[in-house]
């Protein structure tokens, strides 16, 4: 069994070190794999979006354990579900909906709680469901339960322009958009557009194919590997030198030309 793992606990205490000794002594042939320590404290969208990227490149039938707001209660309980070929475990704070917005769900349960005090109740949680996977019981390892929503992080659009925002800062500077190709594709039908990046207030007027397109120390915007709209300084750091963080929005502006 792979289970990966992302969390906020930035290797820094002993929280991983639990977790996964906790894993190793109850699974034999298990196969821990880190996929970022170090999200923005409780920034659960963050986490989200890194996963969204990550999980495809796993082989079928691997467990992803989001690590982030992860002390479950009556209003954010612990999730297990399965879409994809893959199973998921963490809690239920809206972001798992924005991961299957259009990826239908085989199943999803509520995991039960510990009744006794812990300061580490997701802890338990996790070790029964990942039991009751390897048992083939997945389906079976808590109440069936309905995914919260939100839609904080979903762009808007119309005939004529797109408003997103940035969701996230790589360890390069680059900054990430919610706003993915197809959607920009659908709006834009072949017109001319300009991109601007709000506070600071700084533009695009052409989507690249490659960082190495523009000439050193220059801005530009491409579609990612996974699809979204991406803007970066040539062999720079676009996040020092203009300041932008996450939240800043993003609009795309099409033009009533046709290129």
């Amino acid at each position: 069994m792979i289970v990966t793992l992302i969390t906020d606990w930035h290797r820094s205490d002993y929280y991983l070190g639990c977790l996964k000794g906790s894993l190793l002594a109850a699974f034999t042939g298990i196969q821990i794999v880190d996929i970022n320590h170090n999200i923005t404290i409780f920034n659960s969208a963050e986490a989200t979006y890194i996963l969204q990227q990550a999980y495809p490149c796993f082989p079928t039938g691997t467990v992803h354990f989001i690590g982030v707001n992860s002390e479950p209660n009556a209003n954010r309980p612990l999730v297990l579900l399965k879409a994809a070929n893959h199973y998921f475990i963490g809690p239920d704070d809206g972001c798992f909906s924005l991961i299957f917005q259009n990826i239908p769900l085989d199943f999803c349960v509520a995991l039960p709680l510990e009744q006794e005090p812990s300061a580490f109740r997701a802890l338990p949680a996790l070790l029964k469901a990942l039991r009751a996977i390897t048992a083939g019981q997945a389906d079976k390892a808590g109440s069936t339960h309905q995914l919260q929503k939100i839609w904080l992080s979903l762009p808007g659009y119309d005939n004529n322009s797109i408003n997103g925002q940035i969701v996230y800062i790589d360890s390069y500077g680059n900054a990430h958009s919610n706003i993915d190709k197809e959607l920009f594709e659908r709006v834009c039908r072949n017109r001319q557009y300009e991109i601007i990046l709000y506070m600071p207030s700084i533009k695009v007027y052409t989507i690249s194919e490659y960082y190495s397109d523009v000439k050193h120390s220059e801005l530009l915007g491409l579609f990612n590997s996974a699809g979204y709209l991406e803007f970066a300084i040539n062999n720079d750091n676009l996040a020092r030198l203009e300041g932008v963080t996450i939240g800043v929005p993003v609009c795309v502006k099409f033009l009533s030309k046709f290129i």
